[in-house]
Formats: C-alpha cells, sequence, structure tokens
C-alpha cells in the first residue's frame, strides 16, 4: 500500500547538492551557533545548472554549499540556496547583485536569518 519505487534518481539524491568538501557533513551543536550567511536566489532561469551558479556566486566569497532544488530530474525550481562562510560575505553578495540579469530574467537575492 505504502511501497515507494525506490530505484528512481531521488529528488534528494548529492547531485541536487553543492558542498566545499566531498562529503556531506553534519554540523557540530556548537557550529549551529555560529552565524553563517545564506542566501536565497529566486527567479533562476531554466538553463543555469548548479555549476553555473557556482561560477558566478564563487566570485563574491568562499561558498560552503548550493542547494537547487528539482521539479523533475532534468529541470529545478528556479531558486536556490547559497551558504557562504560569514554573513559579511552574504550581505556583499546581496548589495553586489541587485541587478543581475542571466538569459533576461532579474535575479532577486535575499538574505536569510537564522533565529
Amino acid at each position: 500500500l505504502f511501497q515507494k519505487n525506490f530505484s528512481k534518481k531521488s529528488r534528494f539524491s548529492k547531485e541536487n547538492f553543492f558542498e566545499q568538501d566531498d562529503k556531506m557533513t553534519k554540523r557540530t551543536f556548537m557550529e549551529k551557533d555560529k552565524k553563517l550567511g545564506k542566501i536565497l536566489v529566486r527567479n533562476i532561469p531554466f538553463e543555469i545548472n548548479l555549476n553555473g551558479l557556482k561560477k558566478i556566486f564563487e566570485n563574491f566569497g568562499t561558498i560552503l554549499s548550493i542547494r537547487l532544488p528539482k521539479k523533475s530530474l532534468q529541470q529545478h525550481k528556479g531558486f536556490a540556496f547559497i551558504e557562504f562562510k560569514s554573513i559579511e560575505e552574504a550581505k556583499k553578495v546581496v548589495l553586489s547583485t541587485q541587478n543581475i540579469h542571466l538569459f533576461s530574467r532579474h535575479l532577486c537575492v535575499n538574505l536569510l536569518i537564522n533565529f
């Protein structure tokens, strides 16, 4: 009744993520309190992939991870979460990318705040 076909590639597989290290690492309890700079990038053209996003945003600072959710195996949903080493780098990205257009689409870049 509740069986699911796990033979397909999962939407949450490692292909949807970029990590600075080659392995997916869990943060320790003490690192959760550290303020990391995370941004939300919306209105991403469907022609851009994970490596394209990395090339664009690595010019602004050290990227720890990029998450590009997908709605199908080929196409992403049009937004991404990018995590930088510090909140200052993330603020710099938000201020620097207010008027960026890719494939005639205006990117909306917002800073995400952890509570």
